[in-house]
Formats: structure tokens, C-alpha cells, sequence
């Protein structure tokens, strides 16, 4: 079972608390998961001072009460300068060698394409529809209010104090808390986006499942797919099944192969290539992709966190943080 640990202080997840609660509980003895096997793959950040707590807390309670566990505790961490799912790999890996060891039988590995996480379809529009919001939270609508450099333009490091507006909504903090705020992509980008996809801006996308929305092309992919993400292995492991060309389906196959991480690395990692500057790279992979994973190519846009640097009682209508 998955669970995902709240990042900051290392508190179990809300849908793994009425568990941890019963593995807290008194009549469990060293013997009660005598007959259990366990394997514990811990997802952290080691930028967090508890990094992957849960992840350690659950293995030794478990291993504690009897467990016997199949393969050391594995502690991804998304900081591995050859990427969030170096470690898991090859956790993985030895997993499945000691299950198959434990069940005296090979087990077979054989990947395949799945189906689209998202379904949904686009239409043409005669006028592009209203912008509707797309967020399942209560984000609030900023303004730019100021963006001022706080360093000498000497400096190496350019450190600015942002204040972003909300008009007459009267917003609530307190010392220590954090502004989540939603980047938006630049109209370069989404138009060359666009090109490279074969899409019309002015389109309607209708997402059916697993959740419901209505937005233009130019809206989704202004907002919500992060087009310039910095691609990680999946994006190569998904997109090789694309290219008719053979010298780019080999190309990018290489790049998933986690026994020489030094292509990936060199051509990705080291210059922060962007998604789109890789499809840009590759025509075969490009014309070829199916547009049906285009939610599974591109991830959505996740917000950025920003200490907040004012005080409510003097910025009742506003926040400033540094970046």
C-alpha cells in the first residue's frame, strides 16, 4: 500500500494515521508479525532535516513486532544528483531477486504500455471559451504589486522581494507560513508548445475522467502542464514507444537505462534541458506522439512555496516573500 508523508515534519499521512495508531498499540508483542514479510520503500527529500521519517519509523516498528523484511529498507531521495528514482531502481531490482528467491520461482518483468491516465477530448471552437478555474483548492487571485532586487547588481545571487496583491480579499497568515504560488508559462512557450504538437490554441479540451474540466489548449498548456519541466526517466521510458525513426527509439531507450546514467545526465541533468527542447530535438519522437498521453507527457504545474517575509497586521491585503 502507498502512503505520502507530509513533508515538512514528518508526520505520517492522514490516510496512513488509523494505522500507525494500531501498530502503536499495546497488545502487539515481538511475535505478532512473526509470519509477515515486508519490503518499506521510503519517497523523501534529504533537503528536509527528517528525511524519510515515516518511511524509517514504519520499518522498524514492523521489523520490531516480528517482520521478517525482504530487502533492506530503501530511502529514495529526490536531492540524487542521478535522479528521484536512482535509489528505487535499484531497490527495486533487488527486490524482485529476493522475492524470487523467497517463492523459489522466477518471476517475469515483462513492461508494457499503459492506457492514458486522463481521458478527454478536443474540440474545435469557433471563439475561444471564458477561462474557468481548473484548481480543486482556494487559491486566491494575485496581482504583481512589486519585484524589487535586494542584492547589489555586483552580486552572484539575485535575491528579490516580491509583493503580490489580492485586491479587497483580506488574506490570513501567521509567522512561519508559506505562500504557494501557481507560475504561469511564457506566450514563447506555449506557442512553440502548440507548434510542436500540432495543436490550435483556440481548441476546447473536455476532460471526462478522473476528473472533470473544460479549458482552451491555450489555458492548458499556459497553466497547467508544466511544458518546461526538466524530463525525468518515465518521460523517456514513455515517449520510446513513439518514434518510427529507429535511431531515436534507441536513443531514447538509452536514456532509461539506469546501469549508464551518464547519457541522461550529460544531455538532461547538466544543462536543465526542457520537454520541449527535447521534442524539439527529436522530430520522429514529436510527430509521432500520441496526443491521448498528452496529461501523461506532461506533468501538471506544481505550485512553488515562499516563506512569507510581511506581517498581516501591517499587509492585511497583500504578502511579500523573498526569492
Amino acid at each position: 500500500k502507498q502512503w505520502y508523508q507530509r513533508r515538512v515534519r514528518g508526520e505520517e499521512p492522514k490516510n496512513m494515521k488509523s494505522f500507525w495508531r494500531s501498530l502503536l498499540s499495546r497488545s502487539l508483542n515481538g511475535d505478532t508479525f512473526s509470519n509477515l514479510n515486508v519490503a518499506v520503500l521510503g519517497l523523501g527529500d534529504s533537503s528536509y532535516c527528517k528525511f524519510n521519517y515515516v518511511a524509517k519509523r514504519l520499518y522498524r516498528r514492523l521489523t520490531n513486532l516480528g517482520a521478517k523484511s525482504l530487502v533492506d529498507i530503501g530511502l529514495s531521495d529526490d536531492q540524487h544528483p542521478e535522479g528521484a528514482d536512482y535509489q528505487s531502481y535499484h531497490w527495486v531490482e533487488g527486490f524482485f531477486q529476493n522475492l524470487s528467491q523467497h517463492l523459489n520461482r522466477p518471476l517475469s518483468r515483462n513492461y508494457r504500455l499503459l492506457p492514458p491516465s486522463v481521458q478527454f477530448t478536443i474540440t474545435p471552437s469557433d471563439g475561444e471559451i471564458e477561462n474557468r478555474t481548473h484548481r480543486n483548492d482556494n487559491a486566491l487571485q494575485g496581482n504583481l504589486i512589486s519585484n524589487n532586487r535586494l542584492t547589489h547588481e555586483s552580486h552572484f545571487q539575485d535575491v528579490r522581494l516580491v509583493e503580490i496583491g489580492f485586491g479587497e480579499s483580506k488574506v490570513s497568515y501567521k509567522p512561519g507560513d508559506v505562500l504557494w504560488v501557481y507560475p504561469r508559462n511564457s506566450l514563447e512557450n506555449v506557442k512553440l508548445a502548440s507548434e510542436l504538437l500540432n495543436l490550435t490554441l483556440t481548441d476546447t479540451v473536455t476532460v471526462t475522467s478522473p476528473f472533470c474540466m473544460e479549458i482552451s489548449v491555450r489555458e492548458l498548456l499556459t497553466s497547467y502542464l508544466d511544458i518546461v519541466a526538466v524530463p525525468e526517466r518515465q518521460f523517456f521510458e514513455l515517449c520510446s514507444n513513439f518514434p518510427t525513426d529507429e535511431l531515436e527509439k534507441e536513443k531514447f531507450q538509452e536514456f532509461t537505462n539506469m546501469k549508464d546514467t551518464e547519457e541522461l545526465y550529460s544531455y538532461v541533468s547538466r544543462p536543465k534541458r526542457t520537454i520541449l527542447e527535447v521534442l524539439s530535438d527529436f522530430h520522429s519522437v514529436r510527430k509521432n506522439l500520441d496526443i491521448t498521453y498528452l496529461f501523461d507527457v506532461f506533468g501538471r504545474i506544481k505550485p512553488r512555496g515562499f516563506s512569507i517575509a510581511s506581517a498581516q497586521s501591517t499587509s492585511p491585503y497583500s504578502a511579500l516573500y523573498h526569492c
